[in-house]
């Protein structure tokens, strides 16, 4: 595959991706006037608990479904393979929900200091059995690099979700229970609009021992989602016990308005980089893995950087004055994402050699290094101790996988240029953080620090960091969106 489709089939990804992220950015105005800290709080939780057991009980059937789909080119064994990932997902998601029905009223008195709420957990806890569904077929687009009906459902949850959330925040005035409803009819509403993506093939149903190969493939896998799923939502549950529910809901800003950058850039990157990432890292010879893995960086750090920068103005003129504070954690969290970005792309030399234990080995020894620096530093730090935590954490993980994969695999990847990126990114930051160019008023300060972007780039370029053939293929790719666009 030529670098430069690469970046464009990206680039379709990534419009399609923010069709389907936007409405988290387009509601934060009315989330943080209509909702209280605490409430907010109450959302980040659930949906904690939801990512937790997804993670768990998932059995990463993507992962082995982009591991079998591009060597099967028979239409009867395609269909099977999918069905019986549908069957399995099915099942999984179905155990999730029973089990979260179950632990729910000691999981609200826990987490959320309320038994009340202990159906806002169940009632929430659906979502699992609508994503499991639509995932599978979610994945078959990505394999055949069909963005025109990846659009089409991204679409369809763009409008859900803004009509339904504000139904419930104005029309219904159901306020936090309105907001879980509907998320549930979202999730239904993206799995239905998936259905015609359905193979229609006129054999191949499920296959029971296509159903134990994903369950033998995954399960080491989910097993190592425990301590990584522990590790990934530790930050909320410790806040939420060592803190309080305000101080949760305003690092759950901090953390929305971060994971734009996976919005943005690291989604797209990934949903064209999965179905090529096997083929890739198995060719030692080839230049795609190091290209892309510089792309990536240069895209996420170049993401940070305005991020981190802007964060002050978007918070001010989009959110409540409570939630002021959440600008001084959105680069830690920014800063976290980007690392474990980098992690996910290393990860995949393991997970090729076939090495999926050791991925719970890590997890674990991560859980381990994580969990008391949260009881240290969250007592001290709030809400900047936590994230400061998630950080090193994943400063850690990222160390030792890249450690493994270095002795199982022959491609080096330009690490030096990458951290000489993330470095320049910083100093820039901290040069206009903690000096006084911006008392001249709002769009004075906009305008500088828009120049301080243009500085980043103008440095990346002349220390080479970015060279002329990677450039040339993200500079391909864009013309190549445009044009089909």
């Amino acid at each position: 595959m030529k670098r430069s489709s690469f970046a464009a089939n990206a680039l379709k990804y990534g419009a399609a991706n923010v069709l389907r992220n936007i409405a988290s950015v387009l509601l934060l105005p009315v989330y943080t006037h209509a909702l209280s800290p605490s409430s907010y709080g109450v959302l980040e939780i659930i949906g904690a608990i939801n990512a937790l057991m997804a993670g768990l009980f998932g059995l990463q059937i993507g992962e082995s479904l982009f591991r079998r789909l591009p060597f099967e080119s028979e239409p009867s064994a395609r269909h099977e393979l999918i069905v019986s990932a549908v069957a399995l997902a099915t099942i999984a998601n179905v155990a999730a929900i029973l089990i979260i029905a179950t632990l729910s009223i000691p999981l609200a008195v826990f987490f959320l200091h309320d038994k009340a709420l202990w159906l806002y957990i169940v009632i929430s806890s659906f979502v699992l059995f609508f994503d499991g569904f639509s995932s599978i077929l979610l994945t078959l687009m990505r394999e055949n690099d069909d963005s025109t009906y990846f659009f089409k459902v991204s679409i369809m949850r763009l409008i859900a979700q803004i009509l339904f959330s504000l139904l419930a925040l104005f029309w219904f005035k159901a306020g936090l229970v309105g907001i879980v409803i509907a998320n549930v009819l979202v999730s239904a509403i993206s799995a239905a609009s998936t259905v015609p993506y359905w193979p229609r093939s006129k054999s191949g149903g499920i296959s029971w021992p296509v159903v134990r190969s994903y369950v033998q493939f995954g399960l080491p896998l989910s097993m190592a989602g425990i301590p990584g799923g522990l590790v990934a939502s530790a930050d909320r549950f410790f806040l939420s016990r060592l803190g309080s529910l305000s101080d949760l809901g305003i690092y759950s800003l901090a953390n929305r308005i971060s994971q734009t950058i996976v919005t943005l850039v690291y989604s797209p990157f990934s949903q064209a980089w999965d179905g090529k990432k096997y083929h890739a890292w198995s060719d030692s010879q080839g230049t795609l893995v190091p290209t892309a893995f510089i792309l990536m960086n240069f895209m996420l750090v170049f993401f940070w950087l305005v991020i981190s920068l802007f964060s002050k103005e978007v918070i001010e003129v989009f959110s409540a004055n409570r939630f002021a504070s959440a600008a001084d954690v959105v680069p830690i969290i920014t800063l976290f994402l980007i690392v474990s970005a980098n992690s996910e792309f290393v990860r995949v030399s393991i997970l090729a050699a076939g090495r999926t234990r050791t991925t719970f080995v890590i997890a674990l020894s991560v859980l381990c290094f994580v969990v008391p620096l949260f009881a240290l530093m969250i007592p001290f730090f709030g809400v900047r101790g936590a994230a400061m935590a998630m950080l090193l954490g994943a400063v850690f993980r990222l160390a030792v996988e890249q450690h493994i994969s270095g002795r199982l695999n022959a491609i080096k990847l330009p690490w030096r240029r990458a951290i000489s990126m993330t470095a320049l990114g910083a100093t820039v930051w901290v040069c206009a953080k903690y000096s006084h160019l911006f008392s001249g008023g709002f769009f004075v300060t906009i305008l500088i620090k828009s120049c301080l972007v243009m500085v980043f780039l103008t440095v990346i370029r002349w220390l080479n960091l970015v060279n002329h053939s990677e450039s040339r293929a993200l500079y391909g790719g864009v013309a190549s969106f445009l044009k089909k666009s």
